[in-house]
C-alpha cells in the first residue's frame, strides 16, 4: 500500500467483490437459461418420440394380425393343394388301372 492511499474498508471490499462477481452472475444467469432451454426441447423430443413410438407399435400389431391371416390362407392353401396333388394321383393309379383293365379284357376276350 501506498502512503497517499487510504486503507480499505469493508464498504470498498464488498463493492470490489460484487463487481468482480457481476460478470460471474451474469455467466450463470445465462447457463441456467441455456439449460431451461436445453431441458425444454429434449422434453419436446422425448415426447415426440415416444408418440411415434406409440403409432409404430400400432403398425406392427396390425402387421402382426394381417400375417397371422396370411398365415391362416396359406395354410388353407397348402391343404388344398395337398388335397389336389393327392386326387390327381388316385386319377392317375385309376387311369393305369382302367389302362390295365382294358388291356386284359383285349386280350381276354376275342374280337366278334
Amino acid at each position: 500500500m501506498n502512503p497517499d492511499q487510504q486503507p480499505l474498508t469493508k464498504q470498498d471490499l464488498r463493492e470490489a467483490l460484487d463487481a468482480a462477481l457481476q460478470p460471474l452472475i451474469a455467466r450463470q444467469d445465462a447457463i441456467t437459461h441455456n439449460l431451461t432451454d436445453l431441458r425444454r426441447e429434449l422434453t419436446q423430443l422425448l415426447e415426440r418420440i415416444d408418440n411415434r413410438t406409440e403409432r409404430t407399435d400400432i403398425s406392427v400389431s396390425g402387421l402382426l394380425m394381417q400375417a397371422a391371416g396370411i398365415n391362416k390362407s396359406l395354410s388353407g392353401l397348402e391343404r388344398s393343394e395337398s388335397v389336389t396333388i393327392t386326387q390327381a394321383a388316385q386319377q392317375r393309379a385309376i387311369d393305369g388301372l382302367y389302362a390295365q383293365l382294358a388291356e386284359l379284357k383285349r386280350r381276354l376276350l376275342p374280337p366278334q
